[in-house]
């Protein structure tokens, strides 16, 4: 392992069992944002019934989280390593983990994947809410001693990129347009108009 990227684990890692309430909130974080996502998502939708753009934009993120992760599975393949818990000393672990491999990290593929096209759809300066939120998401997986920052980065980047092409390719796409279409027509006659 890479003596940079252990030092920035330790940096980030050593904040734990310091404060009660920042190991609380790191471990919310790190283990329910994932859960967290999909309610906003999912009462997005219903919000947006008769938003037909953000609904596309909506189906963009979940194709973007479905390449982005075939993606992370093959870099996965290619290199690999343990997490910090099982190869370091001294780890604050404070959430419970399998051994395995940890490079990259799939929490941090799943939350880029979504927040980045959250990011580019979305045009005001709320817009920043997402990257910082995928930022935080991505930092509680190294605070709690599950990921090193090289595992985080490598996510979000694969996640970024994928993510940024998904948008610009499929945004305007006719083809998402009628699947968004045929969806809503099926809620309308089942919650109504």
């Amino acid at each position: 392992m890479n003596a940079i990227d252990i030092q920035l684990f330790r940096g980030i890692n050593n904040w734990a069992n310091q404060f009660s309430g920042l190991d609380t909130v790191g471990t919310i974080i790190a283990t329910y944002f994932p859960v967290f996502l999909a309610v906003f998502l999912i009462v997005k939708w219903f919000q947006k019934r008769r938003d037909s753009a953000y609904r596309v934009m909506l189906l963009i993120s979940i194709i973007s989280f479905i390449f982005s992760e075939i993606i992370a599975k093959l870099v996965g393949k290619l290199y690999e390593h343990v997490q910090p818990f099982a190869a370091l000393s001294n780890v604050h672990q404070l959430i419970e983990k399998e051994v395995g491999n940890s490079f990259p990290s799939d929490h941090t593929v799943l939350i880029f994947s979504f927040m980045i096209v959250l990011f580019l759809y979305t045009k005001s300066k709320g817009r920043y809410f997402y990257l910082l939120a995928a930022i935080t998401a991505g930092l509680s997986r190294i605070f709690v001693g599950v990921h090193y920052p090289s595992d985080v980065a490598a996510g979000a980047g694969i996640a970024i990129v994928v993510g940024s092409c998904c948008y610009y390719l499929m945004k305007d796409s006719a083809f998402l347009e009628k699947v968004v279409d045929f969806i809503t027509g099926i809620e309308n006659k089942i919650l109504g108009s």
